[in-house]
């Protein structure tokens, strides 16, 4: 009789468990009673304000308005799911911005999708949905088989939307067509862009538990003068070369021209800090470059511009990356910090030395001592996991100042795909767990 109670008892604890299990927002449960489901984060794209001012006149956005066309862009993915989350961003915008239809599919390469794969989005149920000004908003999960390191094609139809928020220097190339062509295998006669527009994360479900270790910089993590569509910036290959070992999901949240302290190519390093790497599903790690525009770019707007409101110190860079790292830390994520590489021969380097040139004018500045002066911050930083030695892993052994040629891209400050390959070869995958 007493075990017969005691299996009774089992029993109706079991039923009030599955019955409570639905209430976390942070998972999904397939099969309550067996079981429980991971939402990560699986494709990340920092937006910025595409007619915000930078140093380059004429950087406004390509398309002023998206009337009657379909955009087509293509997210390379981290970790696979069952099921995936967009979300969507009107973070910039003036006007509300209406997506009228969407769908997912597999990418094959060139703008051309797998249809027997394509299924449409919802939003509450509806096929579209209207943004307010300054909002995001996740779709719908759908279940969707999502291989890992993968190419998700992404097609949205717009009969009437401006053009504020987006990554403005993405390596992936987007396609716009006229007219709805959201379930269409291809996009005719495509006019291209390097952008993704309003597309800021991609979240996957998964049945089993993954880190997700976000790469958070400026254009270096970005991926700039990397060869598009090949995916070679050095998260990407970091993705690759993890995922091949273990389930990981290594996301990339650089924006190129971004800087620690002053909004230009989007919200200041601190500014975007929460929503960019915080914020992203399922977050355990981070791995931080970012600095060599605090210095470089206030060159810029100093002697272009006139202002010198734009140079910035080195202690104010410091003081904003140790904010981050302490946010990050009361989070429980994992802090990696990367120390700012070579830039020796490029137009940012400087060093103070009499009647040194730089943009046509004698200049008083010494952005390597700064350089310097900021590794030595991150190198000595007790508050962080790890340090990342970006610094020595590019160095010309002859000169540690610059680069080393083979890993340049010619410009003396970006690595060419070799550089970025010699970048995530040199992490310690153990880092990653």
């Amino acid at each position: 009789m007493r075990r017969f109670v005691r299996i009774v008892i089992a029993c109706l604890l079991a039923v009030a468990v599955t019955a409570c299990g639905g209430g976390n927002n942070d998972s999904l449960t397939s099969n309550p009673a067996s079981t429980q489901s991971f939402e990560v984060a699986t494709f990340l794209a920092p937006q910025n304000d595409m007619l915000e001012l930078t140093p380059f006149p004429g950087q406004g956005p390509q398309f002023p308005a998206f009337q009657e066309q379909t955009l087509r862009q293509i997210a390379h993915v981290s970790a696979g799911g069952k099921a995936i989350r967009i979300k969507f961003s009107n973070l910039f915008g003036t006007t509300p911005l209406t997506l009228d239809k969407v769908h997912v599919a597999k990418s094959l390469g060139g703008g051309v999708v797998d249809l027997t794969t394509d299924k449409p989005l919802t939003f509450s149920g509806s096929a579209s949905v209207t943004i307010p000004v300054g909002q995001e908003l996740y779709s719908d999960l759908l279940t969707f088989a999502l291989a890992p390191v993968s190419d998700l094609s992404v097609s949205i139809y717009m009969k009437n939307a401006t053009v504020r928020t987006a990554h403005r220097s993405s390596t992936t190339t987007s396609f716009v067509g006229g007219g709805d062509l959201t379930a269409s295998a291809s996009i005719p006669n495509p006019t291209t862009s390097v952008s993704t527009y309003y597309m800021p994360e991609i979240d996957v479900t998964r049945d089993t538990k993954v880190n997700v270790v976000v790469a958070f910089g400026d254009s270096i993590t970005d991926g700039v003068a990397s060869t598009e569509n090949t995916y070679s910036n050095w998260p990407d290959q970091l993705s690759a070369i993890a995922n091949s070992k273990f389930d990981v999901s290594v996301v990339n949240a650089g924006l190129g021209g971004n800087r620690w302290v002053k909004d230009d190519f989007g919200p200041c390093g601190l500014c975007r800090f929460q929503r960019d790497v915080l914020d992203a599903k399922g977050v355990t790690h981070v791995i931080i470059l970012l600095g060599n525009n605090d210095i470089g770019l206030g060159y810029e707007y100093d002697n272009i511009y006139k202002d010198p409101n734009w140079l910035v110190t080195t202690q104010q860079m410091t003081s904003n990356m140790q904010t981050a790292i302490n946010m990050a830390k009361a989070k429980g994520i994992k802090v990696y910090a990367g120390t700012i590489v070579p830039f020796k021969g490029s137009f940012y380097y400087t060093s103070g030395q009499p009647n040194e040139v730089a943009y046509g004018q004698t200049l008083p500045y010494n952005g390597e001592a700064m350089r310097e002066t900021f590794n030595s911050f991150i190198r000595t930083n007790s508050t962080v996991d790890g340090v990342i030695d970006f610094d020595k892993t590019l160095q010309d052994p002859s000169d540690p100042l610059q680069q080393r040629a083979a890993w340049n891209s010619g410009d003396n400050l970006h690595p060419n795909d070799a550089g970025y390959a010699n970048i995530a070869r040199s992490i310690d995958l153990s880092l990653l767990k």
